[in-house]
């Protein structure tokens, strides 16, 4: 099932939606597979989220969250090597005997088994998925946690250029992604318009994506005891990623200036509108 909600059937779309990704979670054949599911769970559960069912959903969050977060160093050890693979194949390490200590270094980190980590939470998950309740979900109200995640990503990065650096984009990719997601599941709302800003808002989080992964290997890189020959070519690569890290930070901040101009009373009153306008056409 397409990650998108039936507007005339919220409640029921939800729950089909997570059953969806709950199945895709349990049969994911990677560790980015599992964190991407685990994800989209919590970023519906946030979409679903009413007074009335606020105790269960921070409940489900929690676990969603910490579920991800035990699949964490599994995750980074796959992208310190990507990003490596990146650096060598445009050209920014060009060094080889530098290339085959690092991917010497890197190849030791043991590749670990996510799946008992997923076969372990996976009950958990599912009985906590089941337990919501989403009778008190309507259209408005799913508008509403839209233009929250809206407000949360403009502020994010409202704080990212003025803190700078990389952990602060870090934080702001987290709730584009989640806009992002949101912006998925509303998408029938007003296809035209929010298909291009899912597209433009998964840019950005790509961007600072590659920008954190960067950032990981540079302190992993910080950290490396390497003989004293690697030495000017280990500070030229270093260079080499804080160059590449402030293009990707500029580059996300730019498309941000765009996606993230509107105030957040006018993006709820704008996808409001469009859905005002899907109902009369649908009685016209």
């Amino acid at each position: 099932m397409a990650f998108r909600l039936p507007l005339d059937q919220p409640q029921r779309g939800i729950v089909k939606v997570a059953r969806a990704q709950l199945a895709r979670l349990q049969s994911a054949p990677s560790i980015l597979g599992q964190r991407k599911s685990l994800k989209k769970l919590r970023a519906l559960h946030r979409l679903g989220t009413t007074p009335s069912n606020a105790k269960a959903a921070r409940q489900c969050d929690r676990l969603l969250r910490d579920t991800g977060r035990a699949l964490g160093p599994a995750r980074d050890g796959t992208a310190l090597r990507d990003t490596l693979s990146r650096l060598v194949e445009t050209g920014l390490l060009t060094r080889r005997s530098l290339v085959q200590i690092l991917k010497a270094e890197l190849d030791q980190f043991a590749n670990e088994d996510s799946s008992v980590t997923i076969d372990i939470a996976f009950d958990a998950i599912t009985a906590q998925v089941a337990a919501m309740d989403y009778s008190r979900v309507t259209l408005a109200s799913l508008i509403a946690a839209a233009g929250q995640s809206y407000r949360a990503a403009r502020r994010g990065r409202r704080r990212a250029l003025t803190l700078g650096g990389s952990d602060a984009a870090h934080d702001w990719r987290k709730s584009v992604q989640r806009h992002a997601r949101h912006m998925q599941l509303l998408a029938d709302l007003w296809p035209a318009d929010l298909e291009l800003r899912i597209t433009t808002t998964k840019e950005i989080a790509r961007s600072l994506g590659d920008e954190h992964d960067l950032h990981l290997l540079g302190v992993w890189l910080e950290a490396r005891h390497l003989p004293k020959g690697e030495h000017r070519a280990a500070a030229a690569l270093q260079s080499a990623i804080r160059k590449r890290q402030r293009q990707l930070r500029d580059h996300a901040f730019a498309l941000g200036a765009k996606v993230f101009a509107e105030r957040p009373r006018c993006f709820r009153a704008r996808l409001s509108h469009y859905a005002k306008v899907q109902l009369m056409t649908k009685f016209a």
